[in-house]
């Protein structure tokens, strides 16, 4: 087994079940140093981009050999075509192709910037593993939902996917029912379970054969 493993985003939603999923496998838990930012991003593309990067050359200079990368299914598809509607199988193959230009438009809406920053997230990623000999994997689920692992002293603190969720089943005859802008969802515990195969399938291949078996790398959506 590994001597370590970081999770960065530690206090998130997602990361949290991820850490979890690493203790039942029989991770421990060690003491961090708190971190402090000396300035922060104040835009979309560089915190995204050059984010990723710094972990990433962070790593690489602690040793570390392999990464898993939680992305988000808007670096691969292709909304311009048609997005989470169109009769296609998205694969590994596929990218977003949306550019820093296509943020520059005037009034561009945030869900274009935001979907831009995560392809260009995962391009600069790709190619600074391949440039630095790390192993990189991308993991790009849809919206994430959930009971969260911290503790919401109310329900305006749940986070958005689940606030969706139930939006749905509150019983508020004053609010709208959501939009069906985005139909996919994954549940936040199977998004966990993936980044703990993803890395005992790395660590120890040879238990492959036991692992639980991930859906495949295409989907039709």
């Amino acid at each position: 087994m590994a001597k370590t493993v970081l999770v960065t985003g530690a206090s998130g939603f997602l990361a949290s079940y991820v850490i979890a999923e690493f203790f039942k496998a029989g991770w421990n838990q060690c003491d961090a140093d708190a971190l402090t930012y000396i300035e922060p991003f104040k835009d979309f593309i560089d915190p995204a981009v050059k984010g990723t990067l710094r972990v990433l050359e962070a790593a690489k200079g602690a040793g570390v050999k392999r990464v898993v990368v939680i992305s988000s299914f808007a670096a691969v598809t292709n909304f311009k075509e048609g997005g989470p509607w169109r009769d296609y199988t998205y694969t590994g193959a596929d990218w977003n192709p949306l550019t820093v230009e296509d943020c520059l438009v005037p009034d561009v809406p945030g869900p274009v910037v935001y979907s831009a920053s995560k392809t260009l997230a995962d391009r600069a990623a790709h190619d600074y593993a391949a440039k630095n000999d790390l192993i990189l994997c991308t993991i790009n689920p849809p919206v994430i939902y959930g009971p969260p692992l911290q503790r919401v002293a109310s329900r305006s603190e749940i986070n958005t996917s689940s606030g969706a969720i139930y939006a749905l089943i509150n019983g508020d005859a004053e609010r709208e029912v959501p939009s069906n802008r985005l139909p996919l969802f994954a549940h936040v515990k199977d998004v966990a379970v993936a980044h703990a195969i993803v890395h005992l399938s790395w660590v120890h291949p040879s238990l492959a054969p036991r692992l639980p078996k991930l859906p495949p790398l295409a989907h039709t959506i």
